[in-house]
């Protein structure tokens, strides 16, 4: 009988053992809005980076201890370099983005990758949406407010797995690149 836990998007080719068994193991130990619905997700491609993800719906209850938002971009050569800024918790869009959480509002496109390698306990690594997930944990430590937020889960890192990110800091405009590489 084939696997039904997910099916593939448009053009997508067949993924590796790692990363089909990867996302068997997600659908087990983490509950989303589509394995509680017994819909299976869409292994989508990026056509870029050829790394694998699905776009799926997590409670915060549910994510929010699994969440690391200090993923590192190589844990073993150099812990220093971080995937996310820091944090601007008085910055006026992110305190509206706190308002937004405490009403109700569900939140998309979470940018994580499932990897236990380090820190184990916190597999959900964010690469973007940092700010949108400290709103969302805030909500629920706070007003107990758990809805289900959109997510971006990558499996599996393709050969070279390029992620851009563009930021607008004040009139400056900054630009910047990561390069993580299958070891």
């Amino acid at each position: 009988m084939p696997d039904m836990s997910y099916v593939l998007g448009e053009n997508v080719p067949q993924p590796d053992d790692d990363v089909a068994e990867n996302l068997k193991d997600f659908r087990i130990e983490i509950q989303t809005l589509e394995s509680v619905k017994k819909v299976p997700f869409v292994l989508l491609q990026d056509g870029k980076s050829l790394g694998y993800y699905i776009e799926c719906h997590i409670q915060a209850s549910v994510a929010v201890p699994l969440i690391d938002n200090d993923a590192v971009l190589d844990p073993d050569e150099q812990e220093q370099f971080r995937l996310q800024r820091e944090l601007q918790p008085n910055n006026p869009a992110f305190i509206s983005m706190c308002l937004d959480a405490i009403t109700n509002r569900q939140f998309s496109d979470i940018l994580a990758e499932l990897d236990y390698n380090y820190r184990p306990e916190k597999p959900l690594k964010i690469l973007g949406g940092q700010h949108r997930m400290e709103a969302i944990k805030r909500a629920l430590e706070h007003n107990q407010v758990s809805r289900y937020h959109g997510f971006r889960i990558f499996f599996g890192r393709a050969r070279e797995l390029v992620f851009h990110n563009i930021s607008f800091c004040g009139k400056s405009f900054i630009y910047f690149e990561f390069k993580l590489s299958k070891g």
